[in-house]
C-alpha cells in the first residue's frame, strides 16, 4: 500500500504561513509605494532609485499575488488530497 511521506499538519501550517507572508509582502509593497509617491526630488540619481524601487514593488506585488492565487491553494489541495488518502 502506498505511504504518505509528508507531515500533513506541517504542510497545513506552511500553507497558513504562506498566506500570512503574502499579506505581509503586500503591505510592505503598499508602504514602499506610498513612501515613494511622497518623495519630492529633482535629482537624476533619486529618479534612478525611484525606478528601481518601482520595479521591486511590482515584483513584491507579483510574489504576493502568486502566493495567494497559486501556492496557498495548491498546498490546500495537497492537504485535502492527503487527508482523503489517509482516511482510506
Amino acid at each position: 500500500m502506498p505511504e504518505v511521506h509528508v507531515n500533513i499538519e506541517q504542510l497545513e501550517a506552511f500553507g497558513r504561513t504562506m498566506a500570512r507572508s503574502g499579506e505581509s509582502v503586500q503591505e510592505i509593497a503598499r508602504g514602499l509605494a506610498r513612501a515613494m509617491g511622497n518623495l519630492d526630488h529633482r535629482d537624476a540619481e533619486v529618479a534612478r532609485l525611484q525606478t528601481q524601487v518601482q520595479q521591486t514593488v511590482r515584483d513584491l506585488e507579483r510574489l504576493a499575488t502568486r502566493l495567494k492565487s497559486e501556492h496557498v491553494p495548491m498546498s490546500q489541495r495537497m492537504v485535502n488530497t492527503l487527508k482523503q488518502f489517509r482516511a482510506r
